[in-house]
């Protein structure tokens, strides 16, 4: 039936197009027909024929949930075909919307779709997609008006399908039957009116109202996405979680579970209940606040098991794709069973971001009110009986028999300051400080000899440098959820590290001579002496090495921290920041201590040139975390900032003219930014997708007809934003250099179609020539009467070329004769003269 209603309006159509094509010419009889005038032929026009989507739409009963139903809408996609998800940051995201829901209520914020994307880096788009294959179900529940009559529910999808070659936004209806009203159980008999207690002797009764009920088809098991506030809004984690218990029928003395799922995002992971050796990220803590009808059995296990991720001096046991959290109980009588409770866990992306710890509560069962149930979905799949390998479960369950977490939270204020001082003091035996060590040994060789006052002095400004450090790390933590280290996540931070380390390693190594803070410059002479801000410069400098590099002390203090209110936060990093300058403030009370170090001499060039070496090692360590694109530019940049600096140290001396000296400064700034300007329009060339060269213009009928009758050669690139083949072709066969200079030489004019957004004009011309869908590039010859080409799909600069060359050499018609009065010139033709198929 339905392709038969499809044939007839598709004749339908026709006979319309037929009927308003030949309007024009019931009073020009030797007019020629004006879609004569894009008669085209092509590559993969007429033989490509690409296969379409299906959607089906099924309405069902929702067991759990007497008076609800689910509506759930089906993508079949062909073969090799992708679609989107409801993602807003989707190219084209997938909408849905109900023409005809008569007595239905939605439930939730959404459609769901019913499993993840697969999660993809497309490179023209510069981002992470998520896209679904083969097929893809959207579901949601609806609660039913019991005075509804039931009926038909209908709606229309719009998504975006994408293959190979070409990507086709498809708008398709669906309807399916609503099945008749599961009603819940009836009430119980309304009790005569003089037993019916009055609003007073019910509050007398119950002083304690329950709260707001909750939703019956979620009370034993439900699923939802996290969020928290991000710049004021709430923003979803890349997390799905998951609360089930059961099984609903479970009698006394019977086991019942409780299940938590964590699935997450691609290259997002989890920790687990069992904290690694030196780890510094939190471990998941599962926590029960109530528990009713149910008495607990063992402890809580997890499958499948971690992962072990081992560091330098630290391991992480971390979850990836999907995690279950598993409690067993016994129910302990005929009573309502339930439970309640929160779990507190710390997401990170692979090699780039970890999020601040988060909170979620849940509730199950008869403890379960409606507060909890904001924007959850009926459980689709469930996970009560995962048990994975049974030794490995053991395994786990016998280590998580306690609970790290837990432990730590029982020990005193006063135990972890000390744990923050000792964290701090090992700091400074880390391979990150050591190229930073290097520098304050030459400063207190230079330091001996000075007066109490002035060594004291130095370090104590030392000191406040680098509690200067950790004071704004604990604004970062308390705030912004950038935990220690966090810093060199930002790539901007570690070329700033890079270009910094390299420099000063260059100055240690004599390259040049400038006095740098805190770096001492004559070590065998009495030239210049380490002042106050080159002592407070030291202090931030040796704290920002050192943030890659950690302590098991410290992870206990910052784990612990991260939970207590910001005071404490900021009074435990500090602690830590004064364990760390500890040794310094020392040698300041006690100046004696550094005269064990040998008199200045030679030694102490040697010295520093050893040191360069440490410096060079810890800005290729930070390198090679650097992004790849970035890496030639940093170097580009380096070889600038370095040779402007040994121009300014090694050109001119303190001897110079002031006219000598600020000439070869400012030739040095010069030749710094330039060679900068250079790296850096290497980094934007590397990391920014290619912009348009051709000087497009937007497509218009009038003025592509005006163009084709005159016999001028135009481009016209159907295209929209969502569409990777067209970003394809734009970025590697339209916007080239070959491309731009055979426009411009042909006199073509370059015109841009966008179909990003829905446009009737830009479909009935896609439609005359074969296709529904982009990209599609077509190439008007100069000759009126030569047909069009048409390249469909991907393609390449070369096929491009070739094709724009066939068409130029389609040279203009010789004049025809002089028309005659009874033969005008056509008028330009109207866009409904376009033939629509779909109409």
């Amino acid at each position: 039936m339905v392709d038969s209603g499809r044939a007839i309006c598709r004749s339908r159509a026709w006979g319309l197009a037929l009927l308003f094509a030949l309007l024009p010419t019931a009073s020009l009889p030797a007019q020629q027909l004006p879609s004569d005038l894009f008669k085209f032929s092509g590559v993969g026009s007429d033989d490509r024929q690409a296969s379409e989507p299906t959607v089906a739409a099924q309405v069902a009963d929702v067991p759990t949930a007497p008076g609800e139903i689910q509506l759930s809408i089906t993508i079949t996609l062909p073969a090799r075909a992708t679609t989107y998800g409801m993602d807003p940051t989707a190219p084209k995201k997938t909408e849905i919307k109900l023409t005809d829901a008569p007595g239905l209520t939605p439930v939730g914020n959404d459609f769901m779709p019913d499993r993840q994307p697969k999660i993809e880096f497309e490179e023209l788009f510069n981002r992470e997609v998520g896209k679904f294959y083969d097929s893809v179900t959207f579901s949601r529940r609806y609660r039913i008006d019991p005075s509804a009559t039931p009926g038909r529910v209908a709606g229309t999808i719009s998504f975006l399908m994408c293959d190979d070659e070409s990507c086709q936004p498809f708008q398709r209806p669906f309807e399916a039957l609503a099945p008749v009203v599961t009603t819940a159980a009836a009430p119980a008999a309304e009790p005569p009116v003089e037993d019916v207690a009055s609003p007073a002797e019910a509050a007398a009764a119950d002083p304690d109202p329950a709260p707001p009920a909750a939703d019956a088809g979620l009370v034993m098991g439900y699923r939802m996405v996290p969020t928290r506030r991000v710049g004021g809004r709430p923003t979803p984690d890349p997390v799905r979680l998951q609360f089930e218990l059961g099984p609903t029928d479970a009698r006394e003395g019977d086991l019942v579970t409780l299940a938590i799922t964590m699935e997450l995002d691609q290259n997002w992971h989890v920790y687990s209940l069992v904290k690694g050796r030196n780890q510094i990220e939190l471990p998941t803590e599962l926590t029960l606040t109530s528990v009713a009808g149910l008495e607990a059995q063992g402890e809580w296990w997890e499958t499948p098991p971690p992962e072990i991720r081992e560091a330098l001096e630290s391991e992480s046991r971390q979850h990836s794709k999907r995690v279950t959290w598993l409690r067993q109980f016994v129910r302990t009588g005929s009573s309502d069973i339930g439970v309640t409770g929160d779990i507190q866990y710390q997401i990170c992306e692979e090699g780039k971001q970890c999020k601040g710890p988060k909170g979620v509560e849940f509730a199950l069962g008869s403890l379960q009110t409606a507060d909890v149930l904001e924007d959850a979905a009926v459980v689709t799949a469930s996970f009560l009986g995962q048990r994975g390998d049974g030794a490995a479960d053991a395994a786990v369950a016998a280590e998580t028999s306690f609970s790290v977490a837990r432990d730590a939270d029982t020990g005193s204020l006063w135990s972890y300051l000390a744990l923050a001082f000792l964290g701090g003091l090992t700091l400074n035996v880390m391979p990150c400080v050591l190229p930073v060590l290097a520098i304050k040994i030459l400063s207190f060789v230079q330091q001996a000899g000075e007066s109490r006052g002035r060594v004291l002095t130095l370090n104590l400004v030392y000191t406040l440098g680098v509690v200067s450090v950790f004071m704004a790390l604990a604004c970062l933590a308390a705030f912004a959820s950038v935990s220690w280290g966090g810093v060199f996540q930002r790539e901007w931070f570690r070329v700033s590290m890079v270009l910094v380390l390299f420099v000063v390693g260059l100055n240690m190594m004599g390259v040049f001579e400038i006095v740098l803070p805190g770096v001492v410059n004559q070590a065998a002479g009495s030239g210049h002496r380490e002042g106050l801000p080159g002592a407070f410069m030291t202090g931030i400098f040796a704290t920002l090495l050192a943030t890659p590099c950690s302590t098991g002390w410290m992870a206990a203090a910052f784990t612990w921290s991260l939970k207590q209110s910001t005071p404490i936060i900021f009074l435990v990093w500090g602690v830590m920041g004064l364990g760390m300058a500890s040794p310094y403030l020392v040698v300041g009370l006690f100046p004696a201590l550094v005269n064990w170090l040998p008199r200045p001499g030679m030694w102490m060039v040697r010295f520093k040139q050893l040191s360069a070496f440490a410096l060079f090692g810890a800005a290729v360590f930070f390198m090679q975390a650097l992004d790849q694109r970035n890496v030639f530019p940093v170097l580009v940049a380096a070889i600038g900032v370095s040779l402007g600096l040994w121009m300014i140290g090694s050109m001119y001396d303190r001897e110079s003219t002031f006219e000598r000296k600020q000439g070869v400064r400012g030739a040095a700034l010069l030749l710094t930014a330039g060679i900068c300007s250079f790296g850096w329009n290497m980094h934007i060339k590397a990391t920014t997708p290619l912009a348009h060269e051709l000087q497009w213009k937007a497509f218009e009928t009038e003025a592509f007809v005006r163009l084709r009758r005159e016999g001028t050669p135009v481009l016209v690139d159907f295209t929209a934003d969502w569409c990777l083949i067209c970003k394809k072709n734009e970025h590697y066969s339209l916007n080239t250099l070959e491309t731009v200079e055979f426009v411009k030489d042909h006199g073509i004019v370059p015109m841009m179609a966008d179909w990003t957004n829905q446009d009737d004009e830009i479909r009935k011309w896609l439609n005359h020539f074969g296709q529904d869908s982009v990209p599609l590039t077509v190439i008007v010859p100069p000759n009126p009467d030569a047909d069009l080409i048409t390249l469909s799909g991907s393609y390449s600069k070369a096929e491009l070329l070739e094709k724009l060359e066939a068409a130029m050499k389609q040279g203009p018609t010789p004049p025809a004769p002089t028309r005659t009065a009874e033969a005008p010139l056509a008028p330009v033709p109207a866009v409904s003269q376009i033939p629509d198929p779909a109409e």
